[in-house]
């Protein structure tokens, strides 16, 4: 910002200096081997608008992560050897890291974004001590995590629910991903890749909402900020539907995702971004069917929503994102009290 002086009316005149490009930089790390693998699938996916760093305990699984900005976490606790499934071996590993991890979040503008797998050592132990730093540093603390698959060793969905239920004492909004979810929709296809993409279709929408690069009229960062801050438990779902009826049939669609996990009418915040083509814009008969649909909404549910042009061809693309919801569904049999 620079001041100047007009002598004939002896006004002090101001140009702010705002730079054309800015956008609230946002740090996605990627806590453990299953983060760190994750990250590496969102970059290869072409994910941009975030600053991405992977952080784990074993110096084998960063030296894949070659292309992307590292941390080893606890180079005296862990002699980079990782964290051997123990959890408190992972969080002492992140504490004794604390100073490179500030160092690490201090290029961050607003947003630290915490992907992790649940249920090993680092990932479970590491990343609520990652989220609790970022808080500390006034970050906007984000958190999208997945839970094991019923086949993985029992005791790693315990030690999973220990760490969510950590997790959720430092980050703002935390996202679960529960892969036992994913089984029916990727039976043929491998286990992990299902996980990748199951993360990749909650952190890219989740990416783009907090540029904010003004394409969306009616949304700007403060509005998504005032969702997540303190948002508690998350839901994030993107729906598509084109033709006549695309509003409704994308509404309709919303919340049928194995993603979604909790009953979106116990939110006490609700996003919801519409995007269509230049082409095909929303139609006055539309907007109308989009304000029928908010008139159906709970009293109680605060809502946010906007349209904006995007993409190609008649789809018209809903995100919603719901946050302070009461609980999360969980698979039969998987069902704990350890989270609540």
């Amino acid at each position: 910002m620079k001041k100047k002086k007009e002598d004939a009316a002896d006004i002090e005149l101001i140009d702010f200096e705002i730079e054309a490009d800015w956008s609230p930089a946002a740090k996605l790390l990627g806590v453990g081997g299953g983060g760190c693998k994750a990250l590496r699938y969102l970059q290869q996916r072409g994910l941009g608008g975030v600053d991405y760093v992977c952080c784990d305990t074993d110096r084998r699984q960063l030296d894949d992560c070659r292309d992307l900005p590292t941390l080893l976490l606890g180079e005296h606790t862990a002699r980079g050897m990782g964290a051997g499934n123990d959890p408190r071996k992972g969080r002492a590993a992140a504490l004794e890291s604390r100073s490179s991890l500030h160092a690490c979040l201090d290029g961050a503008a607003l947003v630290a974004c915490l992907v992790a797998g649940m249920g090993g050592g680092t990932g479970t132990g590491a990343a609520p001590m990652v989220a609790l730093e970022a808080q500390a540093m006034g970050l906007l603390t984000l958190a999208v995590v997945t839970t094991p698959f019923s086949f993985e060793h029992p005791y790693e969905l315990t030690q999973a629910l220990q760490g969510v239920g950590e997790l959720r004492k430092y980050a703002d909004t935390l996202l679960v991903v529960h892969n036992e979810m994913l089984r029916k929709d990727g039976r043929d296809r491998p286990s992990f890749d299902v996980v990748d993409e199951a993360l990749y279709s909650l952190v890219a929408p989740l990416a783009g909402l907090l540029a904010a690069d003004g394409s969306v009229r009616g949304i700007d960062f403060s509005d998504v900020r005032k969702v997540l801050q303190k948002g508690g438990l998350g839901m994030l779902s993107v729906s598509r539907a084109s033709g006549f009826h695309r509003v409704e049939e994308a509404l309709d669609g919303l919340w049928k995702s194995p993603l979604c996990l909790a009953d979106p009418s116990t939110a006490r915040q609700l996003l919801l971004c519409f995007s269509c083509s230049p082409e095909y814009p929303l139609l006055m008969a539309e907007m109308d069917s989009i304000s029928a649909y908010l008139d159906t909404l709970p009293n109680g549910l605060e809502v946010t929503w906007g349209a904006g042009s995007g993409g190609s061809g008649p789809d018209l693309c809903v995100t919603a994102l719901a946050t302070g919801l009461d609980e999360l569904m969980w698979p039969v049999g998987q069902k704990s009290t350890i989270y609540f």
